[in-house]
């Protein structure tokens, strides 16, 4: 067969070696890591959580300031209500007549009328007797039985009017003291009557008015509560802002803590995708033993240095750079 000899030993060596700016630049930021990599842990030292708002400690002492107003308020409540519940009404007691000093009632001139009256009685009395006397005079009868009896009848009966006379003054007086007594005590009776009566409107009045004391204090307790609440509202968003504060300073201290890593991997991903990052050289040696067993070692290296080159190029470019360089190297070896 024709041909040359094919070597009896051959030996290869692949080498890739970096451009000179290439390798500055790669110790450089090797240099950056290992300065970032010997610095010491560094805490946070800022306020992580933030705090209550003003109108949240507001809220919080208005709260506190409200325990146990409820209850000293339902206690007084109670107690009242207890009192008015305890409330005995006025008792009604009704007069009696019997053994009531009726004195008082009595007409005070009755006796003078009845002095008057009698001694208009013994007046005209003695004015009859005058008479009498007279009659029997000028009958020439005077002193007989007959005069004696008339006087006596006379004086009988002006006894007997004086008798009827005097009592019926002192009845009329003593009817007037009963009716007056009567009128007092029916009167005393209506008064203490109206009095009870008015006690028991008066305890009315009172539950009543406790009641709608414990309504306002209940309504009144509602908005405060309620107002509280929007307070406590209005700090939870104030409170809220603060932590978002908190929040975007403690993001800007991690990505300060961060940031020299960053440019090292960002340098390190520049430097790996530069164009010509890195130079492959195949090296072959051996003992010629023809021109064919030359030109395909001459191929091969060509090839694989193309391939090494070409692979910085992205998708194709180790394709490409394979055939350029077998190529390349067919054509050194002839």
């Amino acid at each position: 067969m024709g041909g040359g000899s094919t070597p009896s030993n051959t030996s290869q060596t692949t080498s890739v070696k970096l451009p000179a700016w290439l390798e500055a630049a790669s110790e450089q930021n090797f240099g950056k890591a290992q300065e970032a990599a010997a610095k010491p842990y560094e805490s946070y030292t800022g306020n992580r959580v933030a705090g209550l708002s003003p109108d949240q400690e507001a809220a919080a002492a208005q709260i506190r300031g409200m325990q146990g107003q409820t209850g000293n308020a339902l206690q007084g409540l109670g107690d009242a209500s207890a009192q008015f519940g305890n409330w005995q009404p006025q008792q009604v007691t009704a007069g009696q007549l019997a053994g009531m000093d009726l004195s008082p009632y009595m007409n005070p001139y009755t006796g003078e009328v009845e002095a008057n009256a009698l001694k208009a009685l013994e007046s005209s009395r003695q004015g009859a007797q005058q008479g009498i006397q007279d009659q029997f005079l000028s009958s020439k009868a005077f002193g007989g039985s007959r005069q004696a009896l008339q006087s006596s009848v006379t004086d009988s009966m002006t006894a007997q009017k004086a008798a009827e006379t005097a009592a019926q003054l002192r009845q009329a007086n003593y009817n007037q003291a009963v009716a007056g007594a009567t009128g007092d005590i029916t009167r005393g009776m209506e008064a203490q009557r109206l009095n009870q009566a008015a006690g028991l409107q008066g305890a009315q009045i009172g539950l009543t008015g406790l009641k709608q004391a414990g309504d306002l204090y209940t309504s009144g307790q509602r908005s405060d509560i309620a107002d509280v609440g929007l307070l406590d509202t209005l700090g939870q968003q104030e409170q809220q802002r603060s932590q978002a504060g908190l929040d975007l300073q403690y993001q800007d201290w991690l990505e300060k803590q961060g940031y020299d890593k960053q440019q090292i991997e960002w340098m390190g991903q520049m430097l790996a995708s530069s164009p010509g990052s890195q130079t492959t050289t195949v090296n072959t040696t051996g003992s010629a033993g023809g021109s064919k067993g030359s030109a395909a070692m001459g191929v091969l290296g060509g090839a694989l240095s193309g391939a090494a080159a070409g692979s910085v190029i992205p998708v194709w470019g180790t394709a490409v750079g394979a055939v350029a360089g077998g190529l390349l190297g067919g054509l050194s070896s002839r």
